[in-house]
């Protein structure tokens, strides 16, 4: 249930849509808004205005044939600085709550035995797509404080 005037969820590809939910009452109205390409210069400000949340889903993942010449550099545009710039804009705009959904690829590739990922390890990106989800992660850590 979504509490307070509004909340949108940031598209779930690299080509992005913002669902935004507009709650008043026992009413939702749904307003869908394609956003194309997200980078850090994507303009976010008119998709925040009275929002209360922002759920980021958005990144570039697991791409079959990589058509960039580096990789690492689109995915860091899309997952890392996107992201920063997301974060950057909602606390601009009052946004009082960013969840972002990050991958268990920045703790490693695997486990050994019955050990299990958790919290407390330490990183270990295992390839660029979960490298960039991790810079991000700590550019969020950045921006929070």
């Amino acid at each position: 249930m979504f509490r307070g005037r509004q909340s949108w969820l940031c598209g779930t590809r690299h080509y992005s849509h913002c669902i935004k939910f507009l709650s008043s009452g026992k009413n939702i109205d749904i307003e869908n808004t394609s956003l194309g390409d997200i980078d850090a210069n994507t303009d976010w400000n008119s998709a925040m205005l009275n929002c209360d949340a922002v759920i980021h889903l958005a990144a570039r993942v697991h791409v079959m044939r990589e058509g960039a010449n580096d990789p690492l550099a689109e995915f860091r545009r899309v997952n890392t600085a996107a992201t920063e710039h997301l974060a950057c804009c909602a606390a601009a705009n009052g946004v009082r709550r960013l969840v972002y959904v990050s991958s268990i690829g920045v703790n490693g590739l695997v486990t050994h035995g019955t050990t299990k990922f958790s919290e407390g390890d330490n990183t270990n990106p295992h390839n660029a797509y979960a490298l960039s989800k991790w810079e991000a992660e700590q550019a969020l850590q950045r921006v929070a404080s």
